[in-house]
């Protein structure tokens, strides 16, 4: 996936996959710098700000996984993933 990223550099697929794997592999910190990039590249992806906010909240950023939860559920308000992340999110926070 890293060369797939060197020779796309402007593919956010490649990114979001690539933070997959690094989910996979349980590092999440990783994980998050490449679903940030890819959704700097395509900010309407609702998978993948759902997978940047699950990822950020995993890893203590709570706020920020908050703001790509919200994202997520503006671009699809049907992605039970997103709702469930986000509930987890706002349990951490204790709202």
């Amino acid at each position: 996936l890293r060369e797939t990223v060197r020779v796309a550099p402007g593919d956010p697929t490649a990114y979001h996959f690539l933070g997959i794997a690094y989910i996979n592999r349980g590092d999440e910190r990783a994980a998050a710098t490449w679903l940030r990039r890819a959704a700097a590249l395509d900010p309407t992806d609702a998978w993948v700000q759902t997978r940047l906010g699950g990822t950020l909240v995993n890893t203590g950023r709570v706020d920020e996984g908050l703001a790509a939860l919200d994202a997520a559920v503006r671009l699809d308000a049907r992605l039970p993933t997103a709702h469930l992340f986000r509930g987890v999110a706002l349990g951490r926070k204790g709202d």
